[in-house]
């Protein structure tokens, strides 16, 4: 499949049918080679069928938990992988449905076939929140390194929730309207998840409030607009000032849990803030060699009007912005920002906020060409890969996952990435600008080497 190489070194397909879409997309994308699972294969296979599946959370425990509920439902499983018409109740319910019933589908093969069976599906092996796992290993933070499993554990680390149980520790004891609401309903890793993740990536606590906004709050709307609720849990403004109470409170826990990260995005943001101050890109070199360019330029716009049909409106319902033709048809107006040509300076609020994703975007890349060079180096020969997501042959997942560990552990062995960035910036910058620049943030005590004997930081 042809891929394309954006500026900051990451992948993405080219066709529209590919791997990195929803889990029904995904699904259809085997291997066109099929390879025997072999004793370690089947072991690969099964921590899939249970990742895909995740009932009762399955994936956040133990590997050896996994492999136990997958022996425990093992009937179930192969009759799914059998007749997927007539046990769809079975499957439908699952965390990604169409991925575990493909993977149902090649267990059935392998209980008939045992080990010989020829596998064409990649299990995939994830990083524990990429981003903070970037972070903690560049600055050596053994706390943030701990939550995103860099260290050896006998169960995995859950950053998500470690989070959550900080919020639902600071709203026990406070008496505030939003504190008792959010009580009532219970802070999970479900709700603080997706701040948790982009936290790394720049997201902010507006940022914060805007999720909780699409993610819960507008969903639980729509439940009272449809009658399966009778009143939204968060009062009548919707949420609004619940979601607002709760982003302030993520931001706290999150800052607290991985501080180092925090401090870390701050240094990236700054040098792309005093670069910016004087029209200049930030630029560094990706430890896969690649130059990264981050410029951002601001476009002269033209504000543009046009018309387009909406068949939802009727002619009665038109406004004085709209247009309704003899025949009844009913065109609204629409103004669009249209984007024209380059004004030769920068956007620094872009350069500011973009510099932080654009790094760590540009280390998980060349984190995965090491893997897959490695990889070949091995003789493996197919991967299905998706930023920090690593899928070889079951019969390889192995090996291939303690190569993965193992190319991360020598990137940041070899390469001092925040030294580099900093030495690059401060090479661009006149004077005063470099009077401006903050200090590196210190490092922690993180054994990098730990992350070779931890079976969950990536899994």
């Amino acid at each position: 499949m042809p891929h394309n190489l954006v500026f900051r070194g990451r992948l993405y397909p080219i066709p529209t049918f590919n791997r990195q879409r929803a889990d029904h997309i995904r699904a259809l994308f085997q291997f066109a080679r099929g390879k025997k699972l072999g004793p370690t294969g089947a072991y690969w296979l099964c921590i899939n069928v249970a990742n895909t599946g995740d009932f009762d959370k399955v994936s956040k425990k133990s590997l050896n938990d996994r492999i136990a509920w997958v022996n425990k439902n093992q009937r179930a499983l192969y009759l799914i992988g059998k007749k997927p018409g007539l046990t769809r109740s079975l499957w439908q319910e699952a965390d990604k449905p169409f991925l575990f019933l493909a993977a149902c589908i090649d267990f059935a093969g392998y209980v008939e076939n045992g080990d010989d069976h020829i596998s064409h599906i990649p299990p995939s092996v994830d990083g524990a929140n990429s981003g903070v796992q970037h972070y903690s290993a560049a600055l050596r933070d053994e706390k943030g390194g701990a939550t995103v499993n860099l260290t050896y554990a006998e169960k995995p680390a859950d950053v998500y929730q470690i989070v959550a149980d900080r919020v639902n520790d600071a709203i026990a004891s406070d008496t505030s309207d939003e504190a008792a609401a959010w009580r009532e309903y219970g802070v999970s890793r479900k709700v603080v998840k997706r701040n948790v993740m982009t936290f790394a990536y720049s997201s902010e606590k507006f940022g914060f409030r805007q999720q909780l906004m699409e993610d819960l709050m507008k969903p639980l709307e729509d439940d009272v607009l449809e009658g399966i609720r009778e009143t939204h849990p968060f009062g009548e403004d919707n949420g609004s000032k619940c979601a607002s109470f709760m982003a302030g409170k993520v931001w706290e826990a999150v800052n607290d849990v991985v501080k180092k990260a925090a401090e870390g995005m701050r240094f990236i943001q700054k040098c792309a803030q005093l670069c910016a101050h004087e029209a200049k890109p930030l630029i560094w070199t990706s430890p896969i060699g690649l130059p990264v360019v981050h410029a951002y330029e601001d476009y002269n716009i033209n504000r543009v009007r046009i018309f387009l049909y909406d068949k939802t409106i009727r002619p009665s319902e038109a406004s004085q912005n709209s247009k309704v033709t003899p025949d009844g048809d009913v065109y609204n107006c629409i103004m669009l920002n249209l984007r024209t040509t380059p004004k030769g300076t920068l956007d620094k609020m872009k350069q500011r906020n973009a510099a932080a994703p654009n790094f760590i975007h540009s280390l998980d890349a060349s984190h995965l060409m090491f893997s897959v060079l490695a990889g070949l180096d091995h003789g493996m020969e197919d991967f299905m890969l998706i930023h920090d997501s690593f899928g070889t042959q079951a019969a390889d997942t192995q090996e291939f996952s303690y190569l993965i560990r193992e190319q991360f552990v020598a990137m940041y062995e070899h390469f001092d990435v925040i030294q580099r960035l900093y030495n690059s910036a401060f090479s661009q910058l006149n004077d005063k600008s470099r009077m401006a620049m903050v200090d590196i943030p210190q490092r922690g005590n993180l054994n990098l080497r730990e992350v070779l004997a931890s079976d969950y930081a990536f899994a």
